[in-house]
């Protein structure tokens, strides 16, 4: 029953790809407004998330992003969907219940995750996906959980480009209060 249901929601999700709207290219496509609106703030403020963007576009990953209620203290989540040849589907799902800094530094997070899958590409299931957190990170909370120092990092770096912006990113903010 979980196979099916799992098999149902990969198909509507791949299906949903062809409708969705690009973000910076045409790899990271996100299902809905909210997504649209968070990855491309994401992008216009940080450059650490605008060059994983750019990353993901040079990779054969489409990236579906989506926002999705997440068990207690899951803020995201970054899984392989299908694999065709030429192209591996992946879903990142981030909790809608985070805000302003948290969502766009979580989202950070999980394009690294999303990067670590481009730079493996052998990566094409379930089980070379766990081979691969194994060797470039630690388990973290709960079955097929995965954490690694370069998410840590790039989490960091997010908060920190979004506190301290480029000069030009705060003179546009105050011409538009003027």
């Amino acid at each position: 029953m979980r196979r099916t249901c799992l098999l149902m929601l990969t198909c509507l999700l791949v299906a949903a790809v062809a409708s969705a709207e690009p973000a910076v290219g045409s790899r990271i496509r996100p299902l809905g407004r909210g997504e649209q609106r968070l990855m491309r703030d994401a992008v216009s403020q940080s450059a650490t998330v605008r060059r994983l963007a750019e990353r993901i576009e040079d990779s054969d990953l489409i990236v579906m992003l989506r926002f999705g209620l997440l068990s207690l203290g899951k803020a995201g989540t970054t899984e392989l969907l299908s694999v065709v040849p030429g192209t591996r589907y992946v879903l990142v799902t981030l909790d809608p219940r985070a805000v302003d800094h948290d969502r766009v530094a979580r989202l950070g997070h999980e394009l690294t995750h999303v990067v670590e899958l481009a730079d493996a590409p052998g990566v094409t299931n379930a089980e070379t996906m766990r081979t691969l957190f194994r060797r470039i990170g630690w388990p973290s909370s709960g079955r097929d959980n995965w954490e690694t120092a370069a998410a840590l990092e790039t989490a960091r770096r997010v908060v920190e480009d979004l506190e301290h912006p480029p000069v030009h990113i705060v003179d546009m903010a105050h011409a538009r209060t003027r």
